[in-house]
């Protein structure tokens, strides 16, 4: 077996953000009567986007950036609404969103017959918890790592430094993830192996260099066995 600790993502690895964050911001504009228009759901994407970019780099804590989106997400738009109010709200549908990732309860319960599974997420506590309660996910893997409870980021040193206090560094760890700035760039600075799960096929324009690169979650176990 090549690795034999693994450490996987949550959101749009095992479950599809995405998907979560356009149910909880429509049921949020219903609820205060504003229209859910595709430039509506493209903005608030582009605002949360950016400033959770500014959390990885250590510039706003979660407390002060979640209820900033909505205040700029609404002055964009004009309307009259409290960035607090809305976050609130947003934060509680969140919650009940729960949507897998196409395979990965099917990828989760191969790899923990075949390795040792945490799962590390910039997530809100309340939020990864609550969801990940909803499905099956947690019975395959041996806990979480939430940068909310440990009190800094992915892809800080900061973060792992907790992860190994729990879990030994050793050369057979590997890394799995969508983004290239947290997950991947996380793994570099924690010095271990990575694998960036790119659904799309985007371009990789920056400086950071995943061990490894797929398009499914299926190719993901013959990695983890060194096949």
């Amino acid at each position: 077996m090549k690795y034999s600790k693994l450490f996987i993502d949550v959101d749009d690895t095992l479950l599809d953000f995405k998907m979560a964050e356009k149910e909880a911001l429509r049921r949020m504009a219903e609820h205060f009567g504003i229209p859910f228009t595709p430039e509506f759901h493209q903005a608030y994407h582009e605002i949360n986007i950016g400033y959770w970019k500014l959390h990885e780099k250590g510039i706003y804590a979660k407390e002060e950036f979640l209820p900033m989106r909505f205040i700029d997400l609404m002055a964009r738009f004009g309307y009259d609404l409290d960035g607090r109010t809305a976050n609130a709200f947003y934060h509680n549908a969140l919650c009940e969103g729960y949507f897998l990732m196409p395979g990965a309860e099917e990828l989760l319960k191969e790899l923990s017959s075949i390795a040792d599974v945490w799962l590390v997420t910039n997530g809100d506590t309340d939020v990864q918890t609550s969801r990940l309660a909803m499905g099956p996910l947690m019975q395959y893997v041996k806990g979480i790592f939430i940068s909310d409870e440990i009190g800094a980021p992915k892809p800080s040193k900061e973060f792992f430094d907790v992860v190994f206090e729990t879990v030994p560094h050793t050369d057979d760890m590997l890394i799995i993830g969508d983004s290239l700035t947290s997950d991947i760039r996380g793994g570099k600075n924690a010095d271990m192996d990575s694998l960036w799960f790119n659904p799309d096929g985007l371009e990789n324009t920056t400086d950071i260099r995943p061990t490894y690169v797929v398009q499914t979650l299926e190719e993901i176990p013959r990695i983890v066995r060194g096949e």
